[in-house]
């Protein structure tokens, strides 16, 4: 430790005020201008000045400025602590605290690196790394990354497209290739894309599960469709894979299930066209095919080496057409089966008396095909008039008025038959009857009389097709 404290020399003696010595220092009252201030035998470990407006360096432990300190260069070994500092040129030290404002005009350069840096412009901070910048905020508080603009909060620029659309979202991705979002999680969880508000975090969700490779929607906060790892999709199901042995082997499955009739529908955008429904029926085992537009017809078609066309067409107003026919007047319109119960009569009184028989018929649309069986009948010398086979399930009506409706497939037991005439039936506009005709060698007409059936245990078998106009 030094015995004294001398100081060797002061400039500028003219910038000095009052100087006084003491055993606990040196006190300046006052200097304006000092170019060297320095002690020759010991250390000067505290200088205290009111106002220093001049220096050329300062050096040492601790330094305390209660006004303003301006100056070329300074070096500090220790902590700088003051109001306000400003320097023309570099400031190098071990650590800094100021209490006010510290003034940057242009960046923060890495000294170890100067290709890093951070860089303050006019209402915008921006980070460069690699002399490139690489991340900027923007005066409207936008954070982009690789973008120096963008209208979205958080805009991240892979590579710029041309005329890219401006959004003002929170996420805006861009890149001039494949844009995507990489979600990589624990290989026995899930990677989650959510959605909620401020009073539910779980309003819906995208997920994949990563375990064992499914991919979920939930809307409501519940699960609604789902693609299973075999490629299956499900509406309503978490199981949409479906066997089904009519093809055999393993199909791909789009399974749609729900309690009350669930549906698929396809309807076009443009009002009055088509809108096809498949839905399975609220209750019992009923399913629809069904087109809901007005007037809509459900067509089915196939292609023929290349050519499309229509093989099935379902009218709207009822009956169906084939091909490429579409004509109301030549769409068949119904097919039904059943049993009637005939009746053997003569044309005088076949309302009163009369015996029956079985029969069976089929129509399609306006054709009516019957088949008659009677089977050991007896009219008992009753009947009168032409012999007629009566109670027809449809009534006759030709297109052709004048033209009536003819078989000769019958075959009979116990009737009288003059070998050298032929017998047939015909059926008229307007009735319910077949009645019995006899071609006389090609000579003349003639009625077949009832009373050629009058035999006991009579058998008739017959078939024979006419039309009606429903």
């Amino acid at each position: 430790m030094a015995s004294e404290i001398r100081v060797d020399k002061i400039n500028s003696l003219s910038g000095v005020g009052t100087v006084t010595l003491s055993p606990t220092g040196v006190d300046i009252a006052g200097i304006t201008t000092a170019a060297t201030l320095r002690a020759t035998t010991g250390i000067v470990t505290s200088l205290t000045a009111g106002s220093l407006t001049s220096l050329g360096a300062v050096s040492g432990t601790t330094g305390t400025f209660s006004a303003a300190v301006s100056g070329t260069t300074g070096t500090f070994s220790a902590a700088v602590s003051g109001t306000t500092g400003t320097f023309s040129g570099a400031v190098s030290g071990t650590t800094g605290t100021f209490t006010g404002d510290l003034t940057i005009p242009d960046k923060i350069v890495h000294t170890g690196d100067t290709d890093i840096a951070i860089r303050l412009g006019v209402d915008t901070v921006t980070v460069e790394t690699a002399g490139s910048e690489r991340i900027r905020i923007d005066s409207s508080g936008n954070f982009l990354v690789g973008a120096t603009s963008g209208s979205g909060k958080f805009h991240v620029q892979q590579s710029a497209v041309t005329s890219a659309p401006s959004r003002s979202s929170a996420l805006y991705l861009e890149n001039n290739a494949n844009c995507e979002i990489q979600f990589v999680g624990n290989s026995s969880n899930d990677c989650q894309l959510r959605f909620g508000t401020s009073s539910n975090s779980f309003k819906g969700a995208i997920e994949y599960q990563l375990d064992n490779n499914n991919l979920i929607h939930y809307t409501n906060g519940t699960e609604k469709a789902r693609i299973d790892s075999d490629g299956d999709f499900g509406l309503g199901t978490t199981s949409p894979a479906v066997s089904n042995s009519l093809f055999g082997g393993s199909q791909r499955t789009l399974h749609v299930s729900g309690t009350a009739a669930p549906m698929v529908r396809i309807q076009s955008s443009t009002s009055g066209q088509a809108d096809l429904l498949l839905q399975a029926g609220n209750s019992g085992s009923d399913a629809y095919i069904a087109n809901a537009a007005s007037n809509g017809d459900i067509v089915f078609s196939t292609n023929n080496g290349g050519t499309q066309g229509t093989k099935l067409r379902i009218r709207h107003d009822g009956g169906i057409n084939f091909n490429s026919d579409d004509s109301t007047a030549t769409a068949l319109d119904d097919y039904e089966e059943g049993t009637w119960t005939p009746r053997l009569g003569g044309t005088n009184n076949h309302s009163t008396y009369y015996v029956t028989g079985n029969g069976w018929y089929r129509k399609i649309g306006s054709m009516v095909y019957t088949c008659v069986r009677f089977n050991s009948v007896d009219l008992d010398n009753n009947a009168s008039g032409e012999v007629k086979i009566h109670n027809l399930p449809f009534t006759v009506n030709s297109p052709a008025s004048s033209t009536d409706s003819m078989t000769s497939d019958f075959s009979t037991f116990n009737v009288v038959f003059n070998t050298s005439y032929q017998y047939a039936w015909y059926a008229s506009n307007g009735g319910t009857s077949w009645v019995g005709l006899v071609s006389r060698n090609n000579t003349s007409w003639a009625s077949w009389n009832v009373s050629d059936f009058h035999a006991g245990n009579l058998y008739i078998n017959f078939s024979g097709w006419y039309q009606t106009d429903s």
